[in-house]
């Protein structure tokens, strides 16, 4: 990584997440995950539970759902909240990281591509 800063945040945080063995790659797509999910959602999560995986991820790093306010991972989370609270107020998270200084354009177009398929 050849921004410093970045480098320095990111060493950081694989240390506080035990992922100094992760591959720099992969780190840095759970820090980006965690980065942003955490502006949405303050209480403490484990950031694997966002990544999507490696290929045939359809340009998606990372996903969050939230049901009223809280970070959810199944659909028996879901359904408690449906049955407990009795509504849905759902926000989804979508990220995709780059290391590289420049975006290509079907990097966009794979990003949106993997949202329709997500909700289709």
């Amino acid at each position: 990584m050849k921004d410093r800063i970045l480098a320095a945040h990111l060493a950081d945080f694989q240390q506080q997440f035990g992922m100094e063995r992760v591959p720099e790659a992969d780190a840095f797509e759970a820090f980006v995950n965690y980065s942003i999910v955490a502006q949405h959602y303050p209480d403490a999560f484990d950031p694997s539970d966002l990544a999507t995986g490696g290929g045939g991820d359809l340009g998606l790093d990372g996903i969050a759902t939230l049901v009223n306010e809280h970070l959810v991972a199944t659909e028996s989370d879901i359904d408690h909240f449906k049955s407990v609270l009795r509504r849905l107020d759902a926000h989804f998270i979508f990220v995709q990281a780059k290391t590289s200084s420049h975006f290509d354009a079907s990097d966009i177009g794979s990003f949106i591509s993997g949202v329709r398929t997500f909700f289709a």
